[in-house]
């Protein structure tokens, strides 16, 4: 089973708590940067540390699935391209490296620093494609613990944006594309300004 989950503002222990309740085997950092001036607790080297003494092993992908890009072919006019992301070698390697795990019969976290993962390239761009391409079900753990599905977030994002199906849109597949676009457009790093959140 492939999740994703926020490590936010918890304290490690309630971190641990989540994953564990959800029998996560290993974290995957999707973070670009994984570190946090806010939660130090989350900073790469005190991570693992607290992933090890708690069993539960830890992988970076930041290279593979990270918001900000160091390719540049991954830009359009200097904002981070989601769909020009998913065709990155690194990207596939990417889907390659969960794919092995999840084989391997791992139960595997995808983490970022986001609350909500309606906010967060890990849905937007990482399970969005992880989904796609490995025809896995995909869960979100979020902040209270509770699991939201891919699909129940997609209807989420749907109803966020405003968007229905009428007569001008009734493809549901469609719309649901036309929000991940507008959502990864909204999320994505700009070079000029050097925005991005912590992903």
């Amino acid at each position: 089973m492939l999740y994703t989950v926020g490590c936010s503002v918890h304290t490690p222990e309630n971190f641990i708590y989540l994953l564990k309740n959800h029998a996560i085997d290993v974290i995957a950092d999707v973070r670009s940067k994984p570190f946090s001036r806010y939660t130090p607790q989350f900073n790469q080297h005190q991570l693992k540390k607290t992933l090890r003494e708690a069993g539960i092993m830890y992988v970076s992908l930041a290279t593979e699935f990270g918001a900000h890009r160091i390719e540049l072919e991954a830009y359009s006019e200097g904002r981070v391209d989601f769909s020009k992301v998913r065709e990155l070698e690194k990207f596939k390697q990417g889907i390659l490296r969960i794919n092995q795990g999840l084989t391997k019969g791992y139960a595997i976290a995808l983490m970022c620093t986001e609350k909500d993962p309606l906010e967060c390239h890990r849905f937007s761009l990482v399970a969005k494609n992880l989904k796609s391409e490995l025809k896995t079900p995909i869960n979100h753990i979020l902040f209270d613990g509770s699991l939201e599905t891919n699909e129940s977030l997609e209807m989420r994002m749907l109803s966020k944006l405003k968007l229905e199906l009428s007569l001008f849109e009734d493809n549901l597949d469609r719309l649901i594309e036309k929000a991940y676009t507008i959502v990864g457009k909204k999320i994505a790093y700009t070079e000029q300004l050097g925005e991005e959140n912590e992903s």
